[in-house]
């Protein structure tokens, strides 16, 4: 990692005007391209059901970012037998479960968690999607970076995105 600069690509005939002037990759929170600062958050975990328009808030923020989504449907019977599976093991360890209360309360919502998801796929035909989304947020300061990051972070946790990694 480093600065990377224009004279760099000055062999590439035709393609000096595609390049950015430099590149610092020497944080390991930003990356520092044309004078923009840029940073990128992947989002990998959320809820079992997301409300339908919940990119639209994230959108609406009116901060300098690009979204780029991928998504791939699942196999309904391989997650069945594993949600199958998942509820058998659970109900077991609520039978034999110690008296913690915590401990019962999440083994119950996940107990429950699963059922619902499988009703869903098996009675209703609805089908299951991984779903990952990768924001790219970029400012002209650090300063702004950083107000930009707490804003979309914060935003991400109300809707019920959990922001897996952010790196560069």
């Amino acid at each position: 990692m480093g600065l990377i600069a224009k004279n760099h690509f000055a062999k590439e005939k035709g393609l000096k005007e595609v390049y950015p002037s430099y590149v610092d990759t020497t944080s390991a929170n930003y990356m520092v391209i044309d004078n923009m600062y840029v940073a990128s958050i992947l989002i990998l975990h959320y809820e079992k059901e997301m409300e339908g328009g919940f990119l639209e808030k994230l959108l609406a923020l009116g901060i300098d970012m690009q979204l780029s989504m991928y998504y791939e449907k699942l196999d309904t019977r391989e997650v069945l037998k594993k949600i199958t599976y998942q509820i058998g093991n659970t109900g077991a360890d609520m039978q034999h479960a110690s008296q913690n209360q915590i401990d019962m309360n999440l083994m119950h919502k996940k107990y429950e968690d699963a059922k619902y998801i499988r009703e869903k796929l098996q009675i209703d035909g609805e089908e299951l999607y991984h779903l990952s989304l990768y924001l790219l947020v970029y400012a002209n300061s650090k300063k702004n970076l950083e107000t930009n990051l707490s804003r979309v972070e914060n935003l991400l946790y109300t809707i019920g995105l959990t922001r897996g990694k952010r790196f560069l």
